[in-house]
């Protein structure tokens, strides 16, 4: 499976979906769809600099993405999908220390999911939980 395959494959599968909704009488936009074909799309592939290429991650329990994302902000699910997908916890630590009021917000959650998603049992400032 090559990455441009699968994107081929993914953008069917979201025109399928589309077709069912409106079949349903459901709006496309009113549901989380695009939400798991975005996480489905981060799980496989990676746009590095523009490039496709094969996820480097493996995620175990994918759904936790999911349920890390679910009730988040747009702004704050793009932060949380990069913690999980291009960062480093130790990474994220260090943002959580240099972040200072909305934003220490937004990196804790991002620090949580990532951890939640990894099964790393440290709080956010990276001592044992």
């Amino acid at each position: 499976m090559t990455p441009a395959l699968f994107m081929k494959l993914l953008d069917e599968r979201r025109d399928t979906v589309k077709e069912l909704f409106k079949k349903l009488g459901t709006k496309y936009e009113d549901t989380d769809a695009e939400l798991v074909l975005q996480i489905l799309k981060r799980q496989v592939v990676d746009d590095d600099g523009g490039t496709l290429v094969p996820q480097k991650r493996w995620i175990k329990y994918g759904s936790r993405v999911l349920l890390s994302l679910i009730e988040q902000s747009a702004p704050d699910r793009d932060a949380i999908l990069n913690a999980i997908f291009s960062q480093s916890r130790d990474e994220l630590v260090k943002h959580v220390a240099q972040a200072e009021g909305a934003k220490r917000d937004v990196a804790r959650r991002a620090l949580a999911a990532h951890d939640y998603v990894y099964d790393v049992f440290e709080s956010a400032e990276g001592v044992a939980a």
